[in-house]
């Protein structure tokens, strides 16, 4: 929230403007690689030599979602349907007994 606020959020908020690339200089094909690369850098700088990216943690957290939330998962990750979801982004694997007990921590309150 620090960095929204830094790049003028209080401001802007509830006005339709982007904070986030204003001037339209990058697609937004350029801006997902660059947060991907970026994500990549610091999960290095950070020492974690697992290869997974971006795209793992989406997948990891939506499962999460769904544990909690169920089928009101979709409105949150703005998807039309489950079946999405279930065949693209939800990982069955992570549902096992162990893996619920951590589902149950609250990393932000």
């Amino acid at each position: 929230m620090t960095l929204l606020k830094e790049m003028g959020y209080d401001q802007m908020k509830g006005k339709n403007v982007k904070l986030i690339d204003p001037e339209n200089t990058y697609t937004i094909n350029t801006i997902m690689e660059k947060v991907s690369r970026s994500f990549t850098h610091f999960r290095k700088a950070a020492g974690i030599e697992t290869p997974f990216t971006l795209k793992h943690l989406r997948k990891t957290y939506l499962t999460w979602v769904f544990h909690t939330m169920g089928s009101d998962t979709r409105l949150l990750s703005s998807h039309t349907s489950m079946k999405v979801l279930e065949n693209h982004y939800i990982n069955p694997l992570l549902l096992n007994v162990e893996e619920e007990k951590l589902m149950k921590v609250k990393v932000f309150g």
